[in-house]
């Protein structure tokens, strides 16, 4: 049963990481539905509010109290809300994100992992290693020589 979570974990971190929300609209104020472009309904416009919070500075780990004051709400239920509205945690959506940015930066840039894994804000290697590895099924330098290869063979053709 662990095993099915982290796969259907992984597929969600996938559909849902190219997140950056937009801005509420004047009905999503209203209380009306709007959707995210993470494809997911939204019905409150703090949990868009958040989203952007998160986004824009991956390389910052924001207080659950910060994103909360951010959202004007309590920290409890921002909990409650943004798990029943994104279906996953605020802590899953964080690392999703910037496992999403690094597996970008890894694919488009020539930093080293140690510089992608600063830019995205994660201190630790072996968070940062086991983290890409549970999402992705390989480590960052894996991940990088397999995008290379695959280049190199597509561009043969």
């Amino acid at each position: 049963m662990g095993k099915m979570q982290t796969k259907d974990h992984a597929t969600q971190s996938q559909t849902l990481c190219p997140a950056i929300i937009k801005h509420p609209d004047q009905e999503s104020l209203q209380g009306s539905p709007s959707e995210s472009n993470i494809g997911l309904p939204l019905t409150d416009y703090r949990i868009q509010v958040v989203i952007d919070f998160i986004t824009s500075d991956l390389s910052r780990e924001h207080s659950l109290d910060e994103l909360a004051q951010a959202a004007n709400l309590s920290t409890s239920r921002l909990r409650h809300l943004f798990k029943e509205q994104i279906g996953i945690t605020l802590a899953q959506f964080h690392r999703d994100i910037q496992m999403q940015e690094a597996k970008k930066l890894l694919e488009t840039t020539f930093l080293t992992v140690q510089e992608v894994r600063n830019k995205i804000g994660i201190t630790d290697e072996w968070s940062f290693l086991r983290a890409f590895k549970r999402v992705f099924g390989l480590t960052p330098s894996e991940y990088r020589r397999r995008c290379l290869a695959s280049r190199c063979q597509s561009q043969h053709l």
